[in-house]
């Protein structure tokens, strides 16, 4: 399944380059917005989805780090990147070091700007491994709203079959766990040493599993009760912003 195109917010209070930008992001299949001050972009994320922001540093009344500021505890997974003309500023390693994941230089290298996203939509990817389809739709409803594509198996084997370990986000329903199903996770957790990989099991299981994989970083247990949504939401936020930060390091 094709990832569904980011949303992108352009941030600045110069009309033409804002206007250019966003037509050359639409152009390459995003979608895009374009305001020209904080408040319109405050009132903008408060009616529509914005999954990523490009903001310029320097505005006539407040800056771009003022909008991070400002919005990064009501929207804290939206990834958000400063546009400037300085190379470097107090006020730009305040803001990087407060959350912002970077700041590209003016004038934009589009080239480099265009790789960046191909390369963060190609990383948005998980895998559901579930013979629930109630599991699957919750799962995969949260997916798509953060714009990952996602593939279906019905067992941890067929997974493994398929080779596909550039996956970086696993989702396993555990219902039916037993030897042969443990022995399955820790092939898993042997091929994919760096792979985020969440088992969703009964509430009397998961602290076992806890306690049983406590030492594995990559490993996420939940129990399936009603607030599995917005743990898996949590863990599929949080995935998308590490994917950013990776898309960002592959460029520099």
């Amino acid at each position: 399944m094709k990832n569904k195109p980011l949303n992108i917010l352009v941030v600045d209070d110069d009309h033409n380059f804002a206007h250019t930008l966003c037509a050359i992001l639409q152009s390459e299949g995003y979608e895009c917005s374009e305001v020209h001050s904080v408040s319109e972009a405050r009132q903008l994320l408060m009616r529509k989805q914005i999954d990523f922001i490009l903001s310029d540093i320097k505005m006539q009344e407040q800056s771009g780090p003022d909008l991070y500021y400002q919005i990064k505890e009501k929207f804290p997974a939206i990834p958000f990147v400063l546009m400037t003309a300085y190379t470097s500023s107090e006020v730009i390693e305040q803001a990087l070091a407060a959350g912002v994941l970077a700041a590209f230089q003016k004038p934009i290298d589009i080239k480099s700007l265009l790789r960046f996203f191909a390369d963060l939509n190609r990383s948005l990817q998980a895998a559901v491994i579930s013979e629930d389809l109630g599991i699957c739709a919750q799962i995969q409803a949260i997916l798509e709203n953060k714009k990952f594509s996602f593939l279906q198996f019905n067992s941890i084997q067929n997974f493994l079959l398929s080779n596909r370990f550039d996956i970086p986000l696993v989702f396993i329903d555990a219902q039916d766990y037993s030897e042969h199903f443990a022995t399955d996770i820790n092939s898993l957790l042997e091929r994919l040493p760096e792979n985020t990989i969440v088992i969703i099991c009964d509430f009397k299981r998961s602290a076992g599993l806890q306690a049983e994989y406590a030492d594995i970083l990559n490993l996420i247990v939940l129990p399936r009760n009603h607030e599995i949504a917005h743990a898996v939401e949590s863990i599929v936020q949080e995935q998308f912003l590490t994917q950013a930060r990776k898309s960002i390091a592959l460029g520099e």
